[in-house]
């Protein structure tokens, strides 16, 4: 397994991540599909993490394996995130596109919440 991991303080910070991820994955020799759905889940969850922690920050890891991927992300929240699986928010709502979209692309999405941080990991097989 390889990891690639970064803090993401700002909306700023987080176009550099999301270079710095396509690059990484990249060099792992995974294909421009799977670069570019997992560069653009985790910028929807860490974009999320932003808007909703307190303060403004995320934690993001990408775990690489022959089998699949992995992606966590998380934040400090005082409260807990309102979605619960199974009832993907509506895409077509004021919120919630972001998750629609990972839930999309990816093949497993969960959400928990302890100790005031939100986590949201989700995971895709590598096919090829």
């Amino acid at each position: 397994m390889v990891t690639f991991s970064v803090d993401v303080l700002d909306r700023a910070a987080l176009a550099g991540a999301r270079a710095g991820l396509r690059h990484w994955l990249l060099a792992q020799g995974c294909d421009a599909g799977l670069v570019a759905d997992v560069t653009l889940v985790v910028s929807e969850l860490a974009a999320n993490a932003l808007e909703s922690g307190d303060p403004s920050q995320a934690t993001v890891g990408v775990d690489l394996e022959r089998e699949g991927v992995e992606v966590l992300v998380s934040n400090p929240a005082p409260t807990a995130f309102r979605w619960t699986a199974g009832a993907m928010p509506d895409p077509t709502g004021a919120q919630g596109r972001g998750l629609y979209i990972v839930d999309q692309l990816m093949d497993a999405v969960q959400v928990d919440h302890h100790d005031a941080v939100t986590f949201v990991c989700a995971r895709r097989a590598r096919h090829g």
